[in-house]
């Protein structure tokens, strides 16, 4: 998640934390914003650093930075807003069976709900894509993401 904008970059529904590769993820995240990032926040989840170090380190260029292990009572840098996602996913899919996979349906449409739909109170009421300077026009927000979509097919 981009923190000034809270645009989801990219997701993985993984079952277990062991053997979990995050490399994918973070090239996805990559690939999405156009550039590493300047610092990588996350939890002390030791696939996150090797994951880290395979696709964010450069010998050229932006040097991005890693802090971990933080702890919640940090106040200038913790992970709060991207386990408000989580907490917040979470509780819409904890009765849902067969998520197990990113590819899910409803998990995609949740992400483009929370990016594209739902104004959000930490980027001044408007969505994450707008804050993003991504505009979605049309009074129905929806219908004009699913008719950009049949067009750009």
């Amino acid at each position: 998640m981009d923190l000034a904008t809270r645009f989801v970059l990219a997701w993985d529904v993984s079952p277990t934390n062991e053997k979990y590769d995050a490399a994918p993820l973070l090239r996805k995240a990559k690939d999405t914003a156009g550039r590493i990032p300047r610092l990588f926040i996350t939890d002390g989840l030791e696939r996150y650093h090797i994951a880290f170090k395979k696709v964010f380190r450069t010998l050229k260029g932006l040097r991005s930075i890693h802090i971990r292990d933080i702890h919640i009572r940090n106040l200038i840098c913790n992970t709060n807003k991207q386990e408000r996602l989580n907490g917040g996913l979470a509780g819409r899919f904890r009765y849902a069976r067969g998520i197990t996979k990113e590819e899910s349906l409803i998990f995609r449409m949740a992400i483009l709900y929370c990016n594209y739909i739902k104004p959000h109170g930490g980027v001044g009421g408007r969505t994450p894509a707008e804050a993003a300077g991504m505009d979605i026009r049309g009074s129905d927000k929806w219908l004009t993401l699913i008719q950009n979509a049949v067009s750009a097919a």
